[in-house]
Formats: C-alpha cells, sequence, structure tokens
C-alpha cells in the first residue's frame, strides 16, 4: 500500500514538471495572446469613439498647422503647444507571429493595426 501510493506521487511528479515547465516558457505568450488582444481592441474602440465625437464637434479635424487653420471665420486670438508622449508596442504574442511569418516572408500584416493605432 505504501508502494502505490509513492508509485503514483511519483507519476503525479514526473507528469507535473514537464507541465510546469511549459506553462513557464509559453504561458507569458499565451497570457500576451489573450490580454494583449482584448486590451488592444478595447483602446482601439475608444479611440475610435473619441475620433468621432472630435469630428462630429468641428467642421474639420482640429489638428492642423499654421498655414490653414481650423476655424477660419473668426481671428486667431492665442496660441498654446500641447505636447504628449505616447509609447504603442507591439505585444508578445504579436512579435512571436511576426518571427513565424518572417520564416516564411511575404506581406507580415500582424502589426499593421499596431502602426496604425500608432499613428
Amino acid at each position: 500500500m505504501a508502494e502505490d501510493v509513492s508509485t503514483v506521487g511519483e507519476i503525479i511528479g514526473i507528469l507535473l514538471i514537464p507541465i510546469f515547465i511549459i506553462l513557464l516558457t509559453l504561458g507569458p505568450y499565451f497570457l500576451s495572446a489573450i490580454v494583449g488582444s482584448f486590451h488592444q481592441n478595447g483602446l482601439r474602440k475608444r479611440l475610435e469613439i473619441r475620433k468621432q465625437v472630435t469630428l462630429s464637434s468641428f467642421p474639420m479635424d482640429p489638428i492642423h498647422s499654421l498655414s490653414r487653420p481650423a476655424n477660419v471665420n473668426h481671428s486667431i486670438q492665442s496660441s498654446g503647444l500641447v505636447m504628449a508622449n505616447v509609447s504603442i508596442s507591439p505585444s508578445w504574442w504579436q512579435m512571436f507571429v511576426v518571427s513565424i511569418h518572417s520564416l516564411f516572408g511575404g506581406n507580415i500584416s500582424t502589426l499593421d493595426s499596431v502602426i496604425r493605432w500608432g499613428r
């Protein structure tokens, strides 16, 4: 009876160690695939909503140069400088997919959404 318990414990140990190693090595990629996709899609949807609200409030995009002001009917009373720093990068999963695509060549469209979002 005691031998059966130790044998079962050894079998469980033999099975759990490889599973644990696989989860430690591939787990971050799968977590990045699941969470990163939901997170980036949510951010893109919020950005699209903000863009639609801005475009419905102004006759044209308020981001402009001095050569073509957004509101040409009124004189400009004052101006200011707005600065922002944003860091946008692909997830581990997207980089993993890109590395697989790069082995075969061709058009790699995996990062197109990240690049479009960054613009």
